[in-house]
């Protein structure tokens, strides 16, 4: 449930070949995977990017003395906490919200509704990276609709050597992390995952291909408007209204990193799925 690319690669796979892959399976492939790729980004970082630039980092100074569970922070928490379920559980409530968007709309109209958050909080709202966030999804809205990259994702699969497995996976982990660098992550799932899941039954290692394919969407990373994390960071300011982030900076960083996350994939990532997901 952490992101929606990781719901579909769940369901492509019981869809394809019957298998459920429990809550429990997935974390035993994605907390060490994930945790070593963390390592390994932190290392290219520092790498690139000089860590001394800085002789300190100011401290943010808080209100001392405030109690924080209060009746407002305790049911803003609840609610957090409840359209949070609602989100995990929306394959279960398609019938009753339909898209997932309308639990958010009815969390916003909520907070705003009760007077839990007020005009000010209106006001102090990013709307240009909503506006921005906003733009890319209709940007794969898009895509989606004129069939244009169904056209591309069946030509490509044509193209693959069926004979062998593996350079296969690498091929279409590089397809789906280049589409999901220009379009959203939510939208390269849902237009590939059920592509790749049939492709992975072909080869024999659904599994791999699938889940491997969630990670690799979700390692798109090499331009400011590849996910919203790279839009939010992108657009933070100081006190002077300069942006920390510069689109090279996302550049040097982030193609080096989406290239070594796809093949960690590929490899260790490989390994866990087979071992753990592959019966």
């Amino acid at each position: 449930i952490s992101s929606l690319q990781n719901v579909i690669a769940v369901s492509s796979i019981q869809q394809a070949t019957g298998i459920e892959v429990s809550f429990g399976r997935w974390l035993c492939v994605s907390i060490p995977f994930c945790s070593f790729c963390i390592i390994v980004s932190w290392i290219i970082l520092i790498t690139i990017m000089d860590p001394t630039d800085i002789l300190m980092i100011p401290a943010i100074v808080y209100e001392q003395n405030v109690n924080i569970f209060n009746k407002r922070n305790i049911t803003v928490i609840v609610i957090s906490g409840f359209t949070i379920l609602l989100f995990a559980t929306s394959a279960l409530t398609n019938g009753v919200f339909g898209d997932i968007g309308i639990i958010s709309l009815v969390f916003v109209g909520f907070m705003f509704g009760s007077g839990l958050l007020t005009e000010v909080d209106f006001n102090s709202l990013s709307w240009h990276t909503l506006f921005l966030v906003g733009g890319g999804n209709i940007l794969g809205k898009a895509v989606e609709s004129s069939g244009l990259l169904k056209i591309i994702a069946s030509n490509i699969s044509e193209a693959l050597p069926l004979n062998s497995p593996w350079l296969s996976l690498m091929c279409v982990l590089l397809f789906a992390t280049t589409v999901a660098t220009f379009v959203s992550h939510t939208v390269a799932a849902l237009i590939l995952l059920p592509l790749i899941s049939r492709l992975g039954v072909t080869l024999d290692i659904p599994e791999v291909m699938v889940v491997g394919s969630a990670f690799a969407i979700s390692a798109a990373m090499a331009l400011p408007f590849s996910s919203f994390p790279n839009v939010n960071s992108f657009l933070i300011v100081d006190d002077f209204q300069t942006k920390y982030l510069s689109k090279k900076d996302f550049i040097i960083t982030g193609v080096p990193m989406t290239l070594v996350t796809i093949l960690l994939v590929a490899t260790v990532g490989y390994t866990l799925i087979t071992a753990i997901l592959v019966e």
